[in-house]
């Protein structure tokens, strides 16, 4: 009788041991790569969202440049042109 509630014992601490062992190695593993997916996604869509942001603040940038740098090449024609007609009209 008492070899077998010792040998019950022991196996009932056993299983309980390799049971929370098995439990948090499967919980750390799921954690991990929960949150692994979890970080990806997330960097993914910041990285999506920055990058459309700094591509449309750089678009209205080099729009309103390029905007700036026309009316500036037509004032210089036109400047041109004037003094064209004023050395032209004698």
């Amino acid at each position: 009788m008492e070899g077998e509630m010792e040998g019950e014992i022991e196996g009932e601490m056993e299983g309980e041991m390799e049971g929370e062992m098995e439990g948090e190695m499967e919980g750390e593993i799921g954690g991990e790569m929960e949150g692994e997916m979890e970080g990806e996604m997330e960097g993914e869509m910041e990285g999506e969202m920055e990058g459309e942001m700094e591509g449309e603040i750089g678009g209205e940038m080099e729009g309103e440049r390029g905007g700036y740098i026309m009316k500036k090449e037509r004032d210089i024609m036109e400047g041109e042109r004037e003094s064209e007609r004023k050395n032209c009209s004698y």
